[in-house]
This record gives C-alpha cells, sequence and structure tokens, in this order.
C-alpha cells in the first residue's frame, strides 16, 4: 500500500470538502438572499403603483432590477466554485480507490471499445469492467476517451512515444493542474456522442443562400414591425395592420426552419463536449509548459489575434441562444418580432466558416492533453514505476521486477523477463493455477503501456516499438457454427498472415490448441512454433504440454523453457509462488485439485 500518496489523497478530500462545504453555506445565505430582495422589491413596487406612485415605482424598478442581476449572477458564481470543489474532492476519493486498485465500479470503462477481433486488447483486458481503460481514465469529454483509447490500441512510433513520456513526466508534477483540468470538464461530462456527424457538419458546404441577402432582412423586418407598431399605438388604429409584418416574420421563419432544425440536430448532443473544451482549452492557455509536446499542444490553441477558449465559448453560447426557439413563450414573443433564428442561425454559419479548418485542430488538441493527462496521474499515483527507454533494435523486451499493473501491490509478484532477437520464443509450461496467463497478460499489458508512451509496472525496462498479438480467450460461436479449436485456429491464421508487419509482433498464445487430442495437440504445437520461429515472429507460448520443452533441443539459441511451479506444503495444500523458473515445469497439480474439490482420483 502507498502510505504515503493515501494520506496526500485523504487530505485533498478533507481541504476540498471544507471549501465546498463554505460555498454550500453562502449558498444557502444568496438563496435566501435573492427570495428575500424579490419579494421585498415586488412588494414596494406594487405599493408605490397602487398610490399611483409612478416615479417612484418606477426608481425601485430601475435600482432593484441590477442590483437583483449582480445578487443573480454571485450566485451563480458560488454555485460553479461549489460544484467545482465537489468534482475535485470525487476525483481525489476515486484516486484513493485506484491506488487501492478499486476500480470496478467507475462508471467510464471503454465497453464500448471493446472488439473481440483486435489483435490484442480483448485477451489483455484493455477494455471493459476491471480494464486498463476503466483504471486510467481521466477523460472528460467523448474525443479523449476515444484518443486514450487509440494510444491503447496501436504502438506509437519512437518519437512520439518519447515525447510523450517527457510531457507525462511534466504534468506529472503539475497535480492541481491535472485535477483543475479534470474538474473543470467534469461539470459538463457527457455520455459518449457521435462526434464525426459534428465533424461532417462543420466541413459540409453551406447551402443557405447569401449572407448579405439575409442581413438585410434580419434587421429590416423587425424594424418595420416596430414601426407598424409604433404608428398604431401613435394613430390608435387597429392591430389587424400589424399582421402583414408579423406574416412576413413567419415567412422567413418558416422558409429556414428545415435549416434550423438540420442544424440543432446535428451540433445540441456535442454541447456538452463544446462546453467542457472552452473550460478546458482555458486551462491550458493559463498554464506554462516546458517539454517539446506540450509547447506545440499549446501553440495548436493559441492564436495572436483571438482567444481561443472564448470564441468556443461564443460557440456554445449561439447554440444555447438558438435553443431557446423550442419554448412556445419565446418563439412567440420574441422569435417572431426579432427573427431570432436567424440572427443566430447565421451567426452558427459564420462561425463554422471562419473555424471549419482550425476547430478540429483544437478539439483534437484537447482530446490529446485529456489522454496525456490520464497517463500523468498514473504516473503521480506509481512514481517508482519505470518509464520505458525505447530502443532501436529490431526487437527487444527486457524488464526487471514486472508486474501485472491491475493487480494489488499486496497481491502481486513480480518477475524478470527478456526476450531478444526476431524469432526467438519462451515456451512456458506450469501447472493449474500457476500463474502462466497472468505472466503473458502481465507482458502484453506493459508493452501497452509502454508503447502509449506510459510508465510500465518494472523497476526497470528496454523496448523496442513492437505490436502484441494474442490468442487467449477465443471462444465458440453458434450462429457461425464455429468450434472454439477452429476459432482458435482462424485466430492464428490471423497471426501467420502478419509476418511482414511493422512494427514487428510480440505474440502472446495461451494454452496452444487445447480444443483437440494429446496427440495432434502435440503435433500441431511444434509445427506452428516451428514455423514461427522459421518466420522470425518472437513471444511466449505456454502450455501444460511438456513435450513441447524438447523443441529447445532443436534450436537453444532461440527457443528456450521455461515454466511456473506450485508446491505441495501439505497434504491437499498447495502454494503457489507465481515465480517464473528456467527449464520445463517439474510439479502438476491436477490430481491434488481434484481431491481438494472432492472428485476420487485412482492410483
Amino acid at each position: 500500500m502507498n502510505t504515503d500518496k493515501h494520506i496526500f489523497f485523504q487530505q485533498r478530500v478533507k481541504q476540498f470538502s471544507a471549501q465546498a462545504q463554505l460555498l454550500q453555506n453562502q449558498d444557502n445565505r444568496f438563496s435566501f438572499l435573492r427570495i428575500a430582495f424579490f419579494i421585498i422589491a415586488l412588494v414596494l413596487m406594487l405599493w408605490f403603483a397602487n398610490a399611483r406612485e409612478a416615479t417612484l415605482t418606477a426608481m425601485v424598478f430601475l435600482l432593484a432590477t441590477p442590483i437583483f442581476i449582480f445578487i443573480v449572477k454571485k450566485h451563480q458564481k458560488i454555485i460553479v466554485q461549489r460544484k467545482h470543489f465537489n468534482f475535485l474532492r470525487e476525483i481525489n476519493e476515486k484516486e484513493i480507490k485506484r491506488l487501492d486498485h478499486e476500480t470496478k465500479d467507475f462508471k467510464q470503462d471503454g465497453s464500448h471499445y471493446f472488439d473481440e477481433t483486435h489483435h490484442c486488447t480483448a485477451d489483455l483486458d484493455i477494455f471493459g469492467k476491471s480494464s486498463l481503460f476503466q483504471y486510467l481514465t481521466h477523460t472528460v469529454t467523448s474525443l479523449g476517451a476515444d484518443k486514450l483509447a487509440a494510444w491503447l490500441s496501436g504502438s506509437a512510433a519512437k518519437p512520439e512515444i518519447v515525447q510523450r513520456q517527457n510531457a507525462v513526466k511534466e504534468l506529472g508534477t503539475k497535480i492541481d493542474f491535472l485535477q483543475n483540468f479534470e474538474a473543470s470538464g467534469f461539470a459538463f461530462k457527457q455520455n459518449m456522442t457521435d462526434t464525426a456527424k459534428f465533424w461532417q457538419w462543420m466541413h459540409e458546404p453551406s447551402n443557405f443562400p447569401k449572407p448579405f441577402y439575409w442581413n438585410i432582412l434580419r434587421f429590416a423586418l423587425p424594424l418595420l414591425l416596430f414601426v407598424v407598431l409604433a404608428i398604431i399605438a401613435f394613430f390608435d388604429l387597429p392591430l389587424l395592420i400589424l399582421l402583414l409584418p408579423v406574416m412576413l416574420n413567419l415567412l422567413i421563419l418558416g422558409k429556414i426552419s428545415t435549416k434550423i432544425k438540420d442544424c440543432l440536430q446535428a451540433i445540441t448532443p456535442l454541447l456538452p463536449t463544446i462546453q467542457a473544451a472552452s473550460k478546458l482549452i482555458e486551462h491550458i492557455e493559463k498554464e506554462v509548459f516546458t517539454t517539446e509536446k506540450l509547447v506545440f499542444l499549446k501553440g495548436n490553441i493559441q492564436h495572436k489575434d483571438i482567444i481561443i477558449s472564448q470564441e468556443i465559448k461564443h460557440l456554445s453560447s449561439i447554440i444555447t441562444n438558438l435553443e431557446f426557439r423550442q419554448n412556445p413563450y419565446f418563439f412567440a414573443f420574441m422569435n417572431i418580432p426579432l427573427l431570432w433564428d436567424l440572427h443566430f442561425l447565421l451567426a452558427i454559419e459564420k462561425w463554422k466558416e471562419t473555424y471549419k479548418v482550425d476547430s478540429e485542430k483544437w478539439f483534437d488538441t484537447v482530446a490529446e492533453f485529456e489522454a496525456l493527462n490520464s497517463l500523468a496521474c498514473f504516473h503521480f499515483l506509481f512514481p517508482a514505476y519505470a518509464f520505458p527507454v525505447i530502443r532501436e533494435d529490431t526487437f527487444l523486451y527486457k524488464s526487471k521486477n514486472l508486474g501485472h499493473p491491475l493487480i494489488s501491490i499486496s497481491k502481486r509478484v513480480s518477475n524478470d523477463f527478456s526476450l531478444e532477437n526476431k524469432g526467438s520464443i519462451h515456451v512456458i509450461t506450469g501447472s493449474n493455477m500457476s500463474g502462466k496467463s497472468t505472466f503473458l497478460r502481465t507482458v502484453g499489458l506493459n508493452a501497452v503501456l509502454a508503447l502509449a508512451g506510459a510508465p510500465v509496472c518494472a523497476d526497470e525496462m528496454q523496448i523496442s516499438v513492437m505490436q502484441a498479438f494474442t490468442s487467449m480467450r477465443t471462444h465458440d460461436s453458434l450462429s457461425e457454427s464455429v468450434s472454439s479449436f477452429y476459432a482458435e485456429l482462424k485466430r492464428i491464421r490471423q497471426l501467420l498472415d502478419r509476418l511482414h508487419d511493422e512494427p514487428p509482433i510480440l505474440f502472446l498464445l495461451d494454452e496452444i490448441l487445447k480444443g483437440t487430442n494429446s496427440e495432434d495437440r502435440n503435433k500441431g504445437a511444434k509445427g506452428l512454433i516451428r514455423q514461427l520461429h522459421k518466420s522470425k515472429l518472437s513471444g511466449l507460448v505456454s502450455t501444460h504440454d511438456l513435450e513441447l520443452g524438447r523443441l529447445a533441443e532443436e534450436n537453444p539459441d532461440f527457443i528456450k523453457n521455461y515454466s511456473f511451479n506450485s508446491e505441495l506444503v501439505a497434504q491437499d495444500q498447495l502454494s503457489f509462488p507465481y515465480k517464473i523458473s528456467e527449464g520445463v515445469c517439474k510439479s502438476f497439480n491436477a490430481s491434488v485439485l481434484m481431491r481438494i474439490i472432492g472428485i476420487e482420483v485412482g492410483n
């Protein structure tokens, strides 16, 4: 248990809880003040109005209105600050759970990224309940989650990995920035949305008529309506005359109604992401960075003439104002006389035309910061985890005290591991429950972390750029009439089809060819391992079949035997050290395990 980090986060929980409570008290006082002030002002206005004191009535109204607006704005500011501190409290509470590896109930688990056909993510628990994504993510927008998921799904090139590492190291020293950044976006956190539709809408050519034509109408027609209204009032004419300008306005609103609905349908679902991006960019704008990647990313959201966060905030304001049209009273008393729809539709079209090129870069920058922040929080939690050295070697994976990052330190057993040169294969034999599968996942998960730019659960690591490929959880399919054995063969066929892939493959095959009889399994497994070696593919094969250990005699320079063993410490009592040893497994425990659960085993 990381006691110092527990104490650190517990102190922050107390600090932010206290600040939130102070603001809650202010919130309560301002709620009372708003109601009391409104009632007093209303009573005074009614009192003076009843007394026919028009001047005093007007004075109360003119004085009370700005004071009331000031109170409301101040109250809103307090509410926002209170929520922010509550979000900070929640963030630190979740960090304590991460330290204790209690993340299975975190809502954002990346299940929608799960792909059973992916070359490694399904077998390595990258997405879904109790997954690496669920453990790592501090993203608050769908774009940020997409970015982190992409990093965990495939290897980056060496220069990019090194730049990410340096960025994560710097961000790992900025815990206040990391948490304020996340909390600011937390207020707008939403369900995942189809952001592709937003970018499609942004890049669609406008089918709206030429702006100058509508720019004249949006001012001229409301002016005409109010001029007619003034004439009616001055000359005491029938209100029916007002019908003409109203009909003209309704005609204009009718012509653009389809465009308005299409626009809102495309952009409204993404409004929380837009609002979050504005707040997140504002935090980036205010922070000072020194590493190359962070300086470059910040440069993407800087402009000599505008403040990007304010421009995005302006877009969210336009969308919010346009949504007012859906209120029937607002439509009748504001939209029709002022042509509200036309004003804000033109504003959206102008924003889209002005920023359709740059905005994608802005949003992608926010997403990249979110992904980097997720890795940086992981680094802050576990500062002893090593940043791997990315090597130029053709194939290298070398680590010291390599452990599974999703197993708590109190239960984790670490091992040294090394695999060098193309065509190198480790055959791992072992008894049931001895740790073979967990070890394969340990190797794979840390490779994923290393090649995403994150620290790894090890004291040291050197690794070349590679791509993990796994065959560990093959399932049968009734709908496709596919047995589990044939599903495994199809998976192996996918591996053989990637002989010439770049970066090179690190394969992890668990209980190879387990779905057939022992004789066929032995022949097939030997043939496959020979083929993989000759094809210059490197990786690990776990098996119960001791006969596969003989392959090391054929080519001892490239095929090596390792094992996980169990120990019988008492009658029908097993111990599992989970430590890897050189050589073929010397202890098997199936009969002992069967006796433990009550199955009679013959002599």
